[in-house]
């Protein structure tokens, strides 16, 4: 799909789900939502000095044929998790029907300036901020990609990759994959990447990252496509790819084989516990080094290395 045609399509709509949910069983109802949704997920905690409780919201789109299915499905879930919280079980609070002109004005009432690390700052454009010391700012539209950076598998993500930047002693080519919005595309040309290619299967990613990409002058730097994983060319000193485990287990051995010897592989969106566990035996049967990990509540991002 082109960006001519992205911007003359008629509007979709969506259907929004709310789940309150205890943090026991949050964990459980993201990673089933992840697999669900067709834009996105977000995971917050009510109170974020001694939560209790959070809050998941995920989105449909309302023309997908499957709509009733995975709607029946999630009621499922939360019938058999009902048992763990009786006194206070995980229930849907809110179900709306939104219009795609309307998620942007949605994001523009939540999304501030804020702080992805120490020295990163991602702003949007409709906001004006000036560097403090050794400050790096990034210009974020998210429009209808995912990845803004408030979800704690994107800070992990940069985090493990901000730290690989710091131990470097060369400018790495760097690949991003499930760009989203190029948050970590950006990020990563801006802490020295000699070049980088953004790739996502999705054509609002696309057009999101190309769009963020322009607006902070790095279009000569950084390369945006929807060219599936086995398609693309080369290997790279350093991939990253903050998507859902299932995912990544299946583009595990592409994954492996685009890296160059000595590279560093960052891996986010994953669940602790299980999945986190099968993610790490799944690449140290490809012969990848774990060197690195992060965890925040219940996600975990993972550094890999392929040591020869």
């Amino acid at each position: 799909m082109t960006s001519a045609e992205i911007k003359h399509r008629a509007p979709r709509h969506w259907h929004k789900i709310t789940i309150d949910s205890p943090l026991e069983t949050a964990a459980t109802i993201t990673s089933f939502a992840a697999a669900l949704a067709d834009g996105g997920v977000e995971s917050i905690d009510h109170d974020q000095l001694k939560p209790v409780r959070a809050e998941i919201i995920f989105y449909l789109l309302t023309d997908d044929p499957k709509l009733s299915a995975k709607r029946a499905g999630l009621e499922a879930l939360l019938n058999n998790l009902h048992h763990l919280h009786p006194e206070a079980p995980p229930r849907i609070s809110q179900e709306e029907v939104i219009q795609e002109e309307d998620w942007g004005k949605k994001w523009k009432e939540s999304f501030k300036t804020f702080h992805l690390t120490n020295r990163l700052v991602i702003k949007p454009s409709w906001e004006e901020y000036t560097a403090q010391g050794d400050e790096i700012i990034i210009e974020m539209d998210p429009g209808m990609a995912y990845g803004t950076g408030l979800h704690a598998s994107t800070r992990m993500a940069w985090e493990l990759t901000e730290q690989y930047f710091s131990e470097l002693q060369t400018s790495p080519q760097v690949l991003d994959v499930g760009t989203g919005t190029g948050i970590l595309a950006i990020s990563s040309a801006l802490f020295g990447a000699t070049a980088v290619l953004a790739v996502d299967n999705d054509p609002d990613a696309v057009e999101a990252a190309r769009n963020n990409i322009k607006a902070n002058l790095l279009s000569d730097k950084i390369k945006v496509s929807g060219t599936d994983l086995a398609d693309i060319d080369g290997k790279f000193d350093l991939i990253i790819a903050n998507i859902i485990h299932d995912t990544i287990i299946t583009l595990a051995p592409e994954l492996s084989r685009r890296l160059k010897d000595q590279g560093a592989l960052v891996l986010s969106g994953i669940l602790a516990g299980p999945q986190a566990q099968n993610i790490k035996e799944r690449f140290r049967a490809l012969g990848l080094t774990q060197v690195n990990q992060k965890n925040s509540e219940e996600w975990e991002a993972i550094t890999f290395q392929k040591i020869k």
